[in-house]
C-alpha cells in the first residue's frame, strides 16, 4: 500500500486558513490525477473498460472536470446530477444514469443527452419504454452477484442491482426482443476490505 502524505506544510495550511474562512474543503488535484492514471493502468488489459464517478459522492463540478480530463465519466442518479455532468462537459456515453423510482421526465432528459441508462430491475424495462416511446439502442444493467441481503420495498432484497432471481441473461434477452442492440453490464461487488466497488 502506498504511503499517504499530506500535500501541505503546517505553515502553508495556516496561511490558507488565514486567507479563506474555515471550514473549507481542500482537494489535492495532483493526487486525484495520479490516482486516476494508476487506476486505469491497473485495468489496461481491458481496453473497453470504463469508469464512472458517482456524482452523489462529491457533486463538485471542478472535481468532475478534473476526473473528466482523466477519462472518468459521471454516474448520475438524478436530474441535477445530469445537469452537473453537462456543465462539466460530459455527455453521451460518458454519462451513466442509474436511478430508482425515477420520474419519466428524468429518463427523457437522460435519453436526450444520450446518456447510458442503467436499470436495476426488470420491471424498469417496460416503464422506460413507455416513457421514451421506444427503448434506446444501448442499455446497461446493474448486476449484483453478491449474497442476498435484506432490503426494503424500494430496493428489494439485493439492496443494489439485479440479483440471482433475474440473471443478466434474462435482462439481455428481454431487451433484445424489444430491439436493443447494444447492452452493457455494470458489476457491483464488495472488495476484500468490505467497500462497495463498481466497474463497467
Amino acid at each position: 500500500m502506498s504511503e499517504k502524505t499530506f500535500p501541505l506544510t503546517k505553515a502553508e495550511l495556516e496561511a490558507l486558513s488565514a486567507q479563506y474562512p474555515t471550514p473549507f474543503y481542500l482537494y489535492d488535484e495532483k493526487a486525484i490525477r495520479d490516482h486516476a492514471k494508476r487506476f486505469f493502468a491497473a485495468f489496461s488489459r481491458f481496453p473497453n473498460f470504463r469508469e464512472y464517478f458517482a456524482v452523489k459522492a462529491c457533486p463538485n463540478p471542478f472535481i468532475m472536470k478534473i476526473l473528466a480530463d482523466e477519462g472518468i465519466g459521471a454516474d448520475c442518479s438524478s436530474l441535477p446530477e445530469l445537469i452537473l455532468a453537462q456543465k462539466a462537459g460530459l455527455t453521451g456515453e460518458k454519462v451513466m444514469f442509474t436511478s430508482n423510482e425515477t420520474p419519466e421526465s428524468e429518463y427523457i432528459y437522460a435519453n436526450l443527452m444520450q446518456a447510458i441508462i442503467n436499470l436495476d430491475d426488470i420491471t424498469h424495462i417496460e416503464f422506460l419504454e413507455q416513457a421514451l416511446g421506444a427503448l434506446p439502442e444501448l442499455i446497461s444493467f446493474r448486476y449484483n452477484p453478491g449474497p442476498l441481503r435484506d432490503g426494503n420495498a424500494l430496493i428489494g432484497k439485493q439492496g443494489i442491482g439485479v440479483g440471482l432471481d433475474h440473471l443478466p441473461l434474462h435482462f439481455l434477452q428481454r431487451t433484445l426482443d424489444l430491439g436493443v442492440y447494444r447492452q452493457r453490464l455494470q458489476l457491483r461487488h464488495f472488495d476484500c476490505s468490505g467497500n462497495l466497488a463498481k466497474g463497467v
